[in-house]
């Protein structure tokens, strides 16, 4: 196949790049679906991907966390979904957020637990060293000394497993997002 495209170029006297553009054009699709699952693998040990075994997607990180399947429909299947270890802080946090704020409504935004005030009021999520706790940069800087323990960046809270875990504070923050919005 190949002696019949180099004689077909030979005598209509083209270039070499119209030559390797016309071969890549029509062996690639070839090459792709016959070696898909060879380029695949490659890809991977080039690029030193983690593909999980439960999902099968592949990451950069080697054991990210990430959802596999559909995401949660409420706030305890998203507690259910986490580490067995997480489970408890999550849980008070649920429950700091929830006394602070009883009449906030409860969603799954972005496969997190998010509670409105006609629009996005608090959010956190479960991450491998941290809770993170969504609230923004007006926020924070009200409650800057007290989350001295704690890191902050861009509207977000990480508060470390490590640490005493401060249920008061998180009720206070989530209380002052709630009035932000009235």
């Amino acid at each position: 196949m190949i002696s019949i495209v180099l004689r077909y170029y030979r005598n209509r006297q083209t270039s070499l790049r119209s030559l390797s553009i016309s071969f890549f054009l029509y062996f690639l699709p070839a090459a792709y679906y016959t070696c898909q699952e060879k380029v695949a693998n490659w890809y991977l040990e080039e690029k030193k991907m983690w593909v999980c075994p439960k999902c099968g997607r592949s990451f950069k990180n080697t054991n990210q966390q990430h959802y596999c399947g559909k995401a949660p429909n409420n706030v305890d299947e998203y507690i259910k979904m986490q580490e067995p270890e997480i489970q408890p802080y999550l849980l008070s946090v649920h429950k700091a957020i929830q006394e602070a704020i009883p009449s906030a409504t409860v969603k799954i935004t972005w496969s997190m637990p998010t509670y409105y005030k006609r629009k996005s009021v608090i959010s956190f999520a479960a991450h491998k060293k941290h809770i993170g706790l969504y609230v923004g940069d007006a926020i924070i800087q009200l409650f800057k000394e007290r989350l001295s323990a704690c890191k902050v960046n861009k509207g977000t809270i990480h508060i470390p497993y490590s640490n005493p875990f401060p249920t008061q504070l998180i009720g206070d923050i989530a209380k002052q997002c709630y009035e932000a919005y009235e």
